[in-house]
């Protein structure tokens, strides 16, 4: 059954319905909550403008850096919490990703990334790129690891979500009584 479970998360990781139907925001929601239920790491997301839809292959991009960040905070990191942060800035979406983890020294990485540079690092630094963005990793030896990502709206087009569920937080009219 544990094989049949984990199959199935794989196969729904690979293009998870929640980013095509829901957006980034909710993919993002949804995978910080699958990972806190099978591990021990505890998240703090904090995602505003969640109503606004960026294209669909910026999403994917977005979300495929999220999903490395927290892959490597869970195999990595050593980590307690992770915090995710998703916000619109100026003419720019912002992402953050911070943990509490082991940290490791960024500056020996870069002088030996010649010779064994981690993937997935690569990988994130591609994606960010390859919208036009910036990539930007801090960690040092016991305090933890932060990666920035910006992308220019410019490149982006934002549109609005109609499919997008009303939140808890939002004021909902409820019918009165007559």
């Amino acid at each position: 059954m544990k094989v049949l479970e984990e199959n199935r998360r794989i196969a729904h990781n690979l293009r998870p319905t929640d980013l095509d139907n829901l957006g980034l925001a909710a993919a993002c929601t949804s995978f910080c909550n699958d990972v806190q239920l099978r591990t021990n790491l505890q998240f703090q997301c904090r995602i505003t403008s969640a109503n606004q839809r960026l294209p669909s292959m910026v999403e994917l991009h977005l979300f495929r850096i999220v999903q490395e960040a927290i892959n490597n905070i869970e195999k990595h990191a050593r980590a307690k919490s992770v915090k995710l942060q998703l916000r619109f800035q100026g003419h720019s979406v912002v992402l953050k990703i911070q943990d509490d983890g082991q940290g490791f020294d960024a500056r020996t990485l870069r002088a030996v990334k010649k010779i064994r540079h981690g993937l997935g690092l690569t990988n994130m630094r591609e994606r960010a790129l390859s919208l036009g963005g910036t990539y930007e990793i801090k960690s040092s030896p016991g305090q933890g690891t932060a990666i920035a990502v910006r992308v220019p709206l410019t490149a982006t087009k934002r549109e609005p979500n109609p499919k997008r569920p009303k939140l808890l937080t939002e004021e909902v009219a409820l019918p009165t009584e007559n």
